[in-house]
């Protein structure tokens, strides 16, 4: 979908914006999982990527990982132990411990995901999943600068301009990729909040309705910017963000 505004620009539209975003989400997300394989193999699996591509093997357990301290209250049932690798490059490894509680002819299942190093023992763990965002502004910033634009942008043929003529200087692109991720901040900090907890620290602090509520209250604001500009690229005018700095993503 594309539109002609008043001002004779030929904006891109949300489709190709969304395809040139995932391309350039793609791009970093596997350069930091390549950063992952590297991390994992330099400090025994201390430093990780969480998510990516590659293949992950799953394999069930007799007992929980050593070291690991599991409250009296939470009865396990089965533990899962997953690696995950890169053409055959390890780049993470968890295990997940569970319990099943019955509820009439229901069977509910509760487990928690716990980060493993190298050798298999839960500790310290770096998880390069939560830098995606902040590389992803910064891999942006830096391309568009001075009239580039990114691998995404180039393959869907669409190029952020200034309408006044004047080329999105490092300031102004700073302030469109801070407002285009302000709505995430509230999970972000909550992902780190979870990051930073002890092994079944959320368990012991969150009950599953909880979370969700939780998880509710900081997807929100995701939700609606993301409905917000939305509409505004099907309509053919900017996004929020680029209103504010007064820039546009146009075709070529």
């Amino acid at each position: 979908m594309f539109s002609i505004r008043d001002d004779g620009l030929l904006r891109g539209g949300i489709f190709r914006r969304m395809i040139a975003f995932t391309i350039d989400m793609t791009l970093v997300a596997f350069l930091l999982q390549l950063a992952g394989v590297a991390g994992f193999w330099l400090t025994d699996g201390h430093i990780r990527a969480s998510s990516g591509f590659g293949s992950t093997l799953c394999q069930s357990r007799a007992a929980p990982p050593l070291g690991l301290a599991i409250p009296q209250s939470f009865r396990v049932d089965f533990v899962t132990e997953c690696a995950a690798s890169l053409f055959g490059a390890p780049y993470s490894r968890s295990a997940k411990i569970g319990r099943r509680t019955r509820i009439d002819a229901v069977i509910r299942e509760e487990a928690v995901t716990i980060p493993l190093d190298a050798s298999g023992r839960p500790g310290a763990i770096l998880d390069l999943s939560l830098f995606i965002l902040p590389l992803f502004a910064a891999m942006r910033i830096l391309s568009e600068r001075d009239g580039g634009r990114t691998l995404g942008r180039r393959l869907t043929g669409l190029h952020l301009i200034a309408k006044d003529a004047v080329i999105l200087d490092r300031r102004r692109l700073v302030i469109r990729y801070a407002a285009m991720f302000a709505p995430l901040a509230p999970g972000v900090a909550f992902d780190v909040w979870i990051a930073t907890l002890p092994p079944f620290g959320l368990w012991e602090r969150l009950d599953l309705s909880q979370f969700f509520e939780a998880y509710a209250t900081v997807a929100a604001p995701v939700a609606l910017a993301f409905l917000w500009a939305a509409i505004d690229m099907a309509r053919g005018a900017d996004a929020y963000y680029d209103r504010l700095v007064g820039g546009a993503v146009v075709r070529d």
